[in-house]
């Protein structure tokens, strides 16, 4: 009767293991459909799409290039982009 009993335990654990298998996978299968009616929907409003992480770190203004004061001035050029001008053999001066 003890072997009966574990082999009943055993079929319980793996029940309730696929019951949250296939739970998550419902989750994540409704979300993925979530995203992509939004995306499809905000692309028809002629916006670009953001994920809800990046929006929110953008309004925050959380370091890493995302805020607008972390962008470069205009007409900055990174120094390996810097061309000494003794280089340059093919252009005609005005």
């Amino acid at each position: 009767m003890p072997a009966f009993l574990a082999f009943l335990m055993h079929l319980l654990a793996l029940a309730a293991g696929l019951v949250v298998a296939a739970g998550m996978l419902v989750v994540s299968f409704v979300g993925a459909v979530l995203w992509l009616l939004h995306s499809g929907w905000v692309r028809l409003g002629g916006k670009p799409v953001w994920s809800v992480l990046l929006a929110a770190a953008r309004r925050r203004g959380a370091p890493g290039g995302w805020s607008e004061s972390a962008r470069p001035a205009p007409g900055y050029v990174p120094r390996r982009a810097r061309v000494p001008v003794r280089d340059i053999t093919d252009v005609e001066p005005k």
